[in-house]
């Protein structure tokens, strides 16, 4: 699962250099009772079937936390199958959810997990929400007692509804700051065969 996201990775460490940035209070993140402060931060809106009636976004956020070498990175894939428009709120469900609107924990492009240094990585799950504002391209973000977790079965394969969702802890805190988005459009890739940016 993880290799599979891999590129997803690095395309985001590639685009940092055009991530936001305020060092100003309150700019972190609470898990287990582990207060981590937002250093950077990426977004990358990810578009399918562009400019049709059938277009996908999702806009994945990415918070990095830099700690003498040590780097946690907080991922956030908020989506909303009725809406081109980031903004509001999107709660965290399981992963086999058939909501419109939520936290995707995870697919092919995108996920919502925080990875540590030691690359242990933990889920999004039932409960809690992030709540988005946007004005002119500064960004009010908090997190409201996102669940985060481990997933056993995360795809269901024994087709009985359970995914087998363990909570470890939550995820509480805010983000206020300027932050660059890229716009990252699959139609296009697959046109070409190469990832490409506008």
């Amino acid at each position: 699962m993880k290799k599979l996201f891999v590129p997803f990775v690095i395309t985001a460490l590639l685009i940092i250099t055009s991530c936001g940035k305020d060092n100003d209070a309150p700019n972190r993140f609470t898990y287990k009772d582990i207060a981590y402060r937002i250093d950077s931060v990426a977004l990358l809106q990810i578009v399918s079937n562009h400019g049709t009636a059938s277009e996908k976004d999702i806009f994945q956020f990415i918070f990095f936390n830099f700690n003498e070498g040590d780097t946690t990175m907080l991922y956030m894939a908020l989506y909303d199958e009725n809406s081109m428009i980031l903004g509001g709120d999107y709660p965290s469900l399981l992963i086999n959810t058939t909501e419109t609107r939520r936290l995707l924990p995870w697919a092919l492009i995108c996920t919502s997990a925080i990875t540590f240094q030691d690359d242990t990585w933990q889920y999004t799950g039932e409960g809690g929400s992030i709540d988005v504002r946007n004005n002119s391209g500064t960004y009010t973000i908090k997190f409201n007692k996102i669940s985060m977790g481990i997933y056993q079965d995360m795809f269901d394969s024994n087709d009985d509804d359970d995914v087998e969702y363990t909570e470890v802890g939550t995820i509480n805190g805010s983000y206020k700051g300027v932050i660059d988005k890229t716009i990252y459009n699959l139609s296009k890739e697959e046109e070409t065969n190469n990832p490409v940016f506008k």
